[in-house]
């Protein structure tokens, strides 16, 4: 007779480790258990699970006797993190080495996607500081216990646990200011609009990342003297990305030729949809609001205003700095 349910199980598992494995498509969640921050996950994976897209939480995903230290060092390594900031977040050694691992992967800002809860309290410097105070005082209690041992050996997990509060302590100022920078909408913003905010800026970060797998890493014809674009019409200008870029490179070269060659610093995507794209002969994007908003939550693009519910936005300086970086790739 066959067993189903172990089958069921392994299938169960494979799909698991497939999800695991493939960094650049998991969506990975990062949070502290209980109350309102694992509502907020759930209410999170089910809206997530409606667009077909898979999150992968612990809860889920991190098996029987599985090691804690591994799955997180995976979600340090992952594409897309969402992350649940909350006060326990905050106090939470496991979590706040999640948080630290993501960081030292580099592109934090690029690959962190926070929602903020209440009370979590990273917006002002007094509050942030009653965090380190926490953080220091963890350390000193660790540290004056160790001290009372008469022979230090054989301590090898303790103290590297010593190490890892202080890597937070020595890391959280910067760590909660980057999130206190960004613009995360709250939990019951997202739930009014289904979360489709962040399921946009996900999918396009995803979108982005399949592309790059796709075509390699975008290299551009040549070296551009970004200085001397007065002369190119768009057209020209346009040719020096490929037509295989991603929709994010498109729109931000679009935004950049509009403010600096045509001096009309703000653009709705249907303006640039239909005069941009169109006359670079490039594809329609599937969902230009959604890149547009991606690339805001980049800080490449800043909302200025709406017209007839539309938005329209600016190229930042951040923003200028990326085009200019991606025309000086050879």
């Amino acid at each position: 007779m066959v067993n189903t349910q172990s089958i069921d199980n392994s299938s169960h598992f494979n799909n698991q480790q497939r999800d695991m494995n493939n960094y650049e498509n998991a969506v990975f969640v990062s949070y502290a258990w209980g109350s309102e921050s694992e509502r907020s996950v759930d209410d999170l994976e089910r809206f997530f699970s409606k667009q077909g897209i898979s999150i992968v939480r612990d809860k889920k995903n991190l098996d029987y006797k599985s090691s804690i230290e591994a799955f997180e060092q995976r979600i340090g390594r992952g594409q897309c993190i969402v992350l649940v900031i909350s006060d326990k977040y905050l106090r939470s050694e496991h979590c706040m080495h999640e948080l630290l691992m993501v960081n030292e992967n580099q592109n934090l800002r690029e690959r962190i996607f926070p929602i903020v809860l209440a009370d979590a309290r990273i917006y002002r410097p007094i509050d942030r500081l009653n965090y380190i105070k926490y953080w220091d005082e963890k350390i000193e209690k660790l540290n004056l216990a160790i001290r009372e041992i008469d022979v230090i050996t054989n301590l090898a997990s303790i103290i590297a646990d010593l190490e890892k509060y202080a890597q937070i302590r020595n890391s959280f100022d910067y760590l909660t200011n980057l999130l206190s920078d960004m613009n995360a909408l709250t939990p019951e913003m997202h739930i009014a609009n289904g979360f489709s905010t962040l399921i946009n800026v996900v999918e396009c970060s995803i979108r982005e990342k399949q592309d790059a797998a796709k075509y390699g890493t975008v290299i551009y014809q040549s070296k551009m003297d970004i200085t001397s674009k007065e002369n190119k019409t768009w057209e020209e200008f346009a040719a020096f990305l490929p037509k295989t870029a991603p929709d994010t490179d498109k729109l931000m070269f679009a935004a950049y030729y509009r403010s600096e060659t045509e001096n009309n610093e703000m653009a709705g995507t249907k303006t640039i949809t239909t005069t941009y794209f169109r006359r670079a002969r490039w594809h329609r994007p599937i969902n230009l609001s959604a890149t547009a908003n991606y690339c805001a939550s980049k800080g490449w693009l800043s909302e200025v205003g709406r017209v007839k519910s539309q938005k329209l936005w600016r190229i930042t300086k951040l923003g200028y700095e990326t085009v200019n970086a991606k025309t000086n790739q050879i």
